[in-house]
């Protein structure tokens, strides 16, 4: 129905903005990305374009600066440092156990 809606009006809730999604690479691993839709005016069938971002390197960098702004609240706390741990997206530690790496 949603598709049927799309196709007869060329509008949809993702038409003209971007969105955060995963996506699937070959080997079968997802990874973060951005897509943009956007409608191609012209006569005849609706057409439209999309754009698809590997945004991995700022989902990461934003995993880190989440982990950093945590161990700076464990350390402004007073807390020793291996009662907090945090983990990124791929699920490793962003903030050591007790030990910097």
């Amino acid at each position: 129905r949603g598709f049927e809606h799309l196709l007869a009006t060329g509008e949809g809730p993702i038409i003209g903005t971007r969105v955060t999604s995963t996506a699937l690479r070959a080997d079968g691993s997802e990874f973060p990305v951005e897509l943009a839709v956007s409608r191609v005016p012209h006569d005849g069938p609706p057409l439209f374009t999309g754009y698809v971002r590997d945004i991995s390197e700022q989902a990461h960098a934003k995993a880190v600066s989440l982990g950093q702004a945590q161990l700076l609240e464990v350390v402004a706390a007073g807390a020793p440092l291996h009662e907090s741990t945090s983990r990124d997206h791929r699920g490793e530690e962003t903030v050591p156990s007790g030990r910097w790496r």
